[in-house]
């Protein structure tokens, strides 16, 4: 399940899909085509205006070959460098 997240982390989660996205050497055209997504939405994401819907980001997660937890403890780590709620 998706956090609910104030607007510095949805900015934060933005630049996290960005930078995962280019560390996999794949277009923003090409990620989302292969997530099933039209590059405007994931333009949306990358920009922090839009969080992504669950099943959205699971797709997108499998593009990126990384779990969504492990893109959330990124978040997390970038935003306010607090723990992943779900670690110990």
């Amino acid at each position: 399940m998706m956090p609910r997240l104030n607007t510095y982390e949805l900015v934060t989660l933005g630049r996290v899909l960005r930078d995962t996205r280019r560390a996999r050497g794949l277009s923003m055209r090409g990620a989302a085509e292969a997530a099933g997504l039209s590059k405007d939405t994931l333009w949306g994401w990358e920009a922090g205006r839009h969080k992504p819907q669950q099943f959205s980001f699971e797709a997108i997660c499998a593009v990126y070959e990384v779990s969504a937890a492990e893109l959330l403890r990124e978040l997390y780590r970038r935003a306010e460098h607090r723990p992943y709620p779900g670690d110990a």
